[in-house]
């Protein structure tokens, strides 16, 4: 008889690039008001969010860099760090896969406890928990990184 499921959060109930693609719009949302003067007229959320992504889905690692430099604005690893805390701290906007949330609840209903692990940063593993609201569909939610971040991002 099963008594308890543990499912991973990231690419299993949820699409990690849509949290991937919710954080660049986030990004580009700043990056149009902070820069807004450098930019030209030009420059909007979706061309910039595009721009952003194009950046990702080429492995680039360092997407703010690459950006800031194409578009010749000068930059100090401050700003840098200012894009990767916009990005780690938005407010995402993502849902479950089709069918999961239905699936948790049978669960539930059928008396089954569940348990929900993640790992990563632990500021954007809360977020992501908050907005769809983990905490009323599953008894244990476990985020790794608040055990280490050697723990946490071990995967890395």
């Amino acid at each position: 008889m099963i008594k308890a499921v543990v499912f991973d959060l990231d690419d299993t109930l949820i699409s990690e690039d849509d949290y991937i693609k919710s954080g660049y719009q986030a990004v580009a949302g700043f990056l149009c008001e902070k820069y807004r003067e450098e930019a030209g007229k030009n420059w909007n959320k979706a061309v910039v969010f595009r721009e952003l992504y194009q950046l990702y889905e080429k492995k680039s690692s360092r997407v703010f860099n690459e950006f800031l430099e194409g578009h010749h604005i000068s930059y100090e690893k401050q700003d840098i760090l200012e894009l990767v805390d916009v990005y780690r701290n938005h407010t995402p906007e993502i849902s479950f896969y089709p069918e999961v949330e239905a699936c948790l609840k049978k669960l539930k209903e059928e008396g089954i406890s569940i348990g929900i692990i993640s790992d990563g940063y632990l500021e954007t593993q809360t977020r992501k928990a908050e907005v769809l609201k983990l905490d009323s569909l599953a008894e244990k939610i476990i985020f790794t990184e608040s055990l280490g971040r050697e723990i946490g991002r071990a995967h890395v």
